[in-house]
């Protein structure tokens, strides 16, 4: 009497479509769409490239190409030396659709991606970013390196552009803004600019992308 009133432990077996959606579920989905656009711009590397054969690649780093697969093979059925090859050319040749180089945060994410994708789909062996893994040695020197390599352009970029910013307005320029009239006394626009000019004289170099009337003002 006393077994059967019991309370269960447990509670039943669970269906195998309630085991995988909870497995699914418990992805995130920034993450789920991570991975989808992380492949995707790998997948549109492979049919955009105009070379996918190894054989006829460059060899830089002096890497064994015997047995390599051709750039065609579907990534989750690459070898792991196949993908420390393509990979290492993917990583030096991706950009976003301006032609723009990642920065190299962005492509460290996308290799985040293809990484949990390929162990998604039982290639837990091909971890790129292992560092005990040996067999991607050479892919994560040039990912390093290259991420390192942007992150300089684009703060040589930032440091040019600030440059050009911080550049004090000349004589002759100064003149010019008079004699098209954008500096002066005689409208309320030409005025404001006037006060604002003589405030921060390099914040107008904004304006010279706008069209205002030339005619001859009279200066203080």
């Amino acid at each position: 009497m006393a077994s059967s009133c019991k309370k269960r432990r447990f509670r039943d077996p669970q269906s195998v479509e309630r085991s995988i959606d909870n497995v699914r579920n418990a992805i995130p989905q920034t993450t789920r769409y991570k991975n989808r656009w992380g492949v995707r711009i790998f997948e549109d590397s492979q049919s955009g490239r105009e070379n996918k054969v190894v054989m006829c690649e460059s060899n830089p780093f002096s890497l064994d190409l015997q047995n390599l697969q051709n750039l065609e093979t579907e990534l989750c059925s690459m070898t792991a030396r196949t993908l420390n090859f393509w990979l290492i050319k993917f990583v030096q040749e991706v950009c976003d659709k301006d032609g723009k180089p990642y920065p190299g945060r962005t492509v460290y994410q996308i290799i985040c991606s293809l990484k949990r994708h390929l162990d998604k789909n039982g290639r837990a062996e091909a971890n790129m970013l292992n560092a005990n893994n040996h067999c991607f040695q050479t892919f994560r020197r040039v990912l390093d390196s290259e991420m390192k390599a942007t992150h300089r352009e684009r703060e040589s970029l930032a440091e040019n552009r600030t440059r050009r910013e911080k550049e004090a307005i000349t004589d002759d320029e100064e003149g010019l803004l008079w004699s098209k009239g954008l500096l002066g006394d005689k409208t309320a626009q030409s005025l404001v600019y006037t006060i604002y000019f003589y405030i921060h004289p390099r914040s107008l170099r904004k304006m010279k992308s706008f069209k205002f009337p030339t005619r001859n003002l009279i200066s203080f």
